[in-house]
């Protein structure tokens, strides 16, 4: 896991990510639609997959008060990314993230206290959703649409979460992990090599397209 803890965001950051050139010694950010969601997925993105957690007969995040959630080890390029685009963008990010019904509970209030520790700058009690149902099953429902729109996009390391959400009319980024394999969703991919800045101007770039484009 690459640990890029020194990368904080600031303005030499900012003007380096996205920035129009207006003209001499003025810049302007490049317009995102505020009707936009970010919707990330946790295990895989945000939080690094460790296989060994999810092997077995009993795999340790099913092992009851084992607090498997807890503990993961947070993907610090994506994260600051997504703060990027948060902080200075004003994007809407919420994380949503499926849980074991059995052990829902448990989960939900582990995946909640690593988000307050790893995330602060989102608000868990509206930006984070756990959930026992497909992801593009709760979006709809929550929008109350039989169907998605670009503006809805999603980042998952996980093709069944992405194929439906697609299907459903919603934008898709597969983020590349090392464990899946990019190049099996036919939409965006976050390549697993990628630098903090490297992904918040490839999402910029596709934000910026959706917005342009509708």
């Amino acid at each position: 896991m690459m640990m890029i803890t020194a990368f904080r965001l600031s303005l030499q950051v900012t003007i380096n990510v996205k920035f129009n050139h207006k003209k001499k010694g003025t810049y302007t950010m490049n317009y995102i639609d505020p009707k936009i969601t970010i919707w990330c997925d946790m295990d895989g993105v945000i939080a690094v997959y460790e296989s060994d957690g999810f092997q077995g007969d009993n795999p340790p995040f099913l092992t009851p008060n084992s607090h498997y959630f807890r503990h993961c080890t947070p993907d610090d390029r994506i994260i600051q990314a997504l703060k990027l685009l948060h902080e200075i963008y004003h994007v809407k990010i919420k994380i949503i993230s499926n849980v074991a019904p059995e052990l829902k509970t448990e989960h939900t209030n582990d995946k909640e206290k690593w988000l307050k520790k790893h995330l602060p700058f989102l608000n868990t009690d509206d930006d984070f959703k756990a959930i026992t149902v497909p992801k593009v099953d709760y979006v709809k429902k929550i929008k109350k649409t039989k169907a998605l729109t670009s503006k809805d996009v999603l980042i998952s390391d996980f093709n069944n979460d992405l194929k439906p959400w697609s299907t459903a009319g919603g934008t898709t980024i597969k983020y590349a992990n090392g464990i899946n394999n990019p190049h099996s969703h036919d939409g965006y991919h976050i390549p697993e090599t990628a630098t903090t800045k490297q992904i918040a101007n490839q999402l910029i770039d596709i934000l910026y397209e959706i917005s342009k484009n509708n």
